[in-house]
């Protein structure tokens, strides 16, 4: 994890569960899972209100 500046936790549990079973349903190792949840969730943190969060807003958070 990374400390952040959290603007609005809206939504933050339903994207990590949704995104966890995501990547267990596509076959991922529950650790990568985690992982990528994790990402999602800084995401989401940050912004106000509910966010869908995209694939490409997770790829962009991978490449840094």
């Amino acid at each position: 994890t990374q400390a952040q500046e959290v603007c609005d936790g809206a939504g933050t549990a339903d994207t990590v569960a949704a995104v966890v079973a995501m990547a267990l349903a596509g076959g991922l190792k529950p650790v990568d899972g985690a992982f990528i949840a994790n990402l999602a969730a800084g995401i989401v943190l940050r912004k106000s209100g509910t966010y869908a969060i995209s694939r490409e807003d997770v790829l962009k958070e991978l490449a840094g």
